[in-house]
């Protein structure tokens, strides 16, 4: 493409576009999708380049495409995309809502914002885990607390010592877990049963509290933990 006949403005226009969608090559290969709603999806971030897109309209060319290629619609392009967005690329897209209605923007920038909170908790720490190890843990982890499954989007992250520095534990792999920031300030320097145990108090306590029977919760709790 002879790009001298554009002005400077319409250059880096262009030019936004084209790497938009070499990103979008690379999150369909990263998805693992190849046939379906989202691929459709794909499609039509493909040719809606670096825009936010209103989350109806992707919906409705997926079932579009899908009834000019297989003669049906599809069933549910919305939980797909939902998927798409929530699970198989999560913590990637920028979200708004204008009277209502949802647009969104694949953005994979979005996953170092996340990544930099964490690192940024732990650069003035002594013997805090290395940069990549605390990288290569929220990959494994995919951007959640282990504990309570929530995203870094909704509660923030933290790389936990699980067996904590001041009881012996070390700045190493298999000691490092992410944990909801808040988790992991109540956990403090508590060994995970203590910290456990608290919860479990806690918890017994508000069964009580609400009417429930105590031995019997308790009973439920321990033949729970014995199936484990």
């Amino acid at each position: 493409m002879d790009m001298s006949k554009y002005s400077i403005v319409k250059r880096k226009r262009i030019l936004r576009k084209i790497l938009y969608r070499i990103k979008i090559r690379y999150a369909e290969k990263e998805s693992g999708v190849k046939f379906g709603a989202n691929k459709y999806a794909f499609q039509y971030l493909w040719d809606n380049p670096d825009e936010f897109v209103l989350v109806s309209n992707v919906q409705d060319y997926c079932s579009q495409q899908s009834k000019l290629i297989r003669g049906k619609p599809l069933g549910d392009p919305s939980r797909a995309f939902e998927i798409l967005r929530n699970d198989l690329l999560p913590l990637q897209w920028l979200e708004t809502k204008i009277k209502q209605r949802k647009y969104v923007k694949y953005f994979p920038e979005l996953k170092k914002h996340y990544a930099a909170e964490i690192h940024n908790s732990q650069k003035n720490r002594k013997d805090s885990f290395p940069r990549d190890l605390i990288d290569d843990k929220i990959k494994e982890y995919k951007y959640k607390c282990a504990i309570t499954g929530l995203p870094a989007s909704e509660c923030g992250l933290a790389a936990d010592h699980w067996n904590p520095k001041e009881k012996g534990g070390l700045s190493e792999p298999k000691n490092c877990v992410i944990l909801n920031k808040h988790l992991n300030e109540k956990k403090n320097n508590m060994t995970p049963v203590e910290w456990f145990i608290g919860l479990v108090t806690n918890f017994i306590n508000v069964c009580i509290t609400t009417g429930m029977d105590k031995e019997k919760v308790k009973d439920e709790l321990i033949q729970m933990i014995m199936k484990i």
